[in-house]
């Protein structure tokens, strides 16, 4: 969209058909590439497409909260725990962001009203189309509540801002003199270079999916049930001796959840013994929707912030919604 879009204005902007003839075709030629593909792994028993999430569509409410977390992405506010030096260089960081992002639509903007064309009209506009398209995507589809964990959709914009802030220093520091540039770059590499040595030296947080997999691995419960994020954790966590399997709740019940998923992760001859839930993101697989799939269960333990539900007998779910 935003290669067939900045086409169009090229096309007004140049007043020449032929300008528009290729960044439409590049973007037909992307779109058909990508059902190609789709296409190849569906018949290769891969990976399906899940439909498009509906238009949550409050943006209202999303808009006004972007350039917040575009900030904390780049370092500015109390979201990364910077100080001093650190944090005046990211802020000097996501000022020619904001700067390169506003020039470089002001200047869009000026040669599609003065009908004028430069060389690299067409990728800027593609580049600032990319980054307003993100955006709006980023507005309309993310639920309010859902906002700083859906930041990492923001992460498209970032980087086609990045580029963009990228060639406007480029045309501006082109008349600074080298040993000043120099100097300048260095000291503000120097200052962002103290964020990641800061992170090397803290102490590395514990991850609680290491004793869930540990403590079910000493009893020798092997496989079982959780909701996706305690399912995929906990899994990798366990080095292949503990296996956590996707489960979702439907009316109540636990169901196979295929998302991201095999339906072979879910026979086998190895029973499943266990659910772990998280009681503060229990995304419906919690007590309640396991109790009245399984039944009672025979033993429950806490095991650092998660809940362990273990039945002496195999567990079976229905296979995925």
């Amino acid at each position: 969209m935003p290669v067939a879009a900045a086409g169009l204005l090229d096309g007004v902007r140049s007043r020449r058909l032929g300008a528009v003839a290729g960044p439409l075709a590049a973007a037909a030629g992307g779109l058909a590439g990508a059902f190609l593909l789709g296409l190849l792994l569906r018949l290769a028993g891969g990976y399906t497409v899940l439909p498009d999430p509906p238009a949550i569509g409050a943006w209202r409410e999303n808009l006004p909260a972007t350039p917040k977390i575009l900030g904390g992405l780049l370092g500015v506010g109390g979201q990364g725990g910077l100080r001093g030096g650190s944090l005046v260089a990211h802020a000097i960081g996501a000022g020619l962001f904001a700067a390169g992002i506003a020039w470089s639509a002001f200047r869009s903007l000026a040669g599609l009203v003065r009908r004028r064309r430069s060389t690299s009209a067409w990728l800027d506009d593609v580049l600032l189309l990319g980054f307003a398209g993100g955006v709006a995507l980023f507005a309309l589809l993310t639920d309010p509540k859902l906002q700083a964990v859906n930041a990492r959709y923001l992460l498209p914009p970032l980087v086609f801002g990045a580029v963009l802030t990228a060639r406007r220093a480029i045309e501006v520091t082109a008349r600074i003199p080298a040993p000043a540039l120099a100097a300048a770059g260095l000291a503000l590499g120097a200052a962002y270079l103290t964020t990641p040595l800061a992170t090397v030296r803290a102490p590395a947080p514990a991850n609680p999916a290491v004793a869930v997999a540990d403590w079910l691995e000493a009893r020798g419960l092997q496989r079982g049930y959780g909701q996706y994020w305690v399912a995929g954790l906990t899994t990798v966590s366990g080095r292949g001796g503990v296996a956590v399997r996707p489960v979702v709740a439907v009316d109540g019940r636990l169901r196979a959840s295929d998302h991201f998923a095999s339906r072979r992760w879910f026979g086998g001859d190895r029973p499943f013994r266990f659910v772990v839930v998280d009681p503060v993101h229990p995304d419906g697989v919690d007590d309640a929707a396991a109790v009245t799939t399984f039944g009672p269960p025979a033993e429950a333990r806490d095991v650092g912030p998660y809940r362990v539900l273990v039945w002496d007998r195999a567990l079976g779910v229905a296979p995925p919604p």
